[in-house]
């Protein structure tokens, strides 16, 4: 779900699509009791993010033409951040991403 809300938001520029990130969040820690995300799973969804990200485009070739070059190449680039990032467990990269809802979420 969050890998889809971030290709949403940088594919699509879909304005909402960090607030979606931040209720899905939200939503997870209600469910789990109020428990805190740690850091270390906070990355995990980071990553896996990340590879969801990478593969957007062999999921959904038949939108594959709407894109440029230069957008695909962006697209495989943030996924790989991502995943780069997440392993570095670089949480100051990710406060300014799509993600950053998973490392600054009430519940942690």
């Amino acid at each position: 779900m969050i890998g889809d809300l971030c290709e949403k938001n940088f594919l699509d520029k879909a304005s909402g699509a960090v607030a979606g990130i931040a209720g899905f969040v939200r939503g997870y820690c209600y469910g789990h009791g109020g428990e805190m995300m740690d850091d270390e799973f906070a990355f995990r969804v980071a990553i896996h993010a990340g590879v969801h990200f990478i593969h957007w485009y062999i999921r959904r070739r038949e939108c594959g033409s709407a894109f440029t070059a230069e957008e695909i190449v962006d697209a495989m680039t943030l996924g790989r951040d991502y995943i780069l990032k997440g392993w570095e467990k670089d949480k100051a990269w990710f406060l300014g991403t799509a993600l950053a809802p998973l490392f600054t979420s009430f519940c942690r």
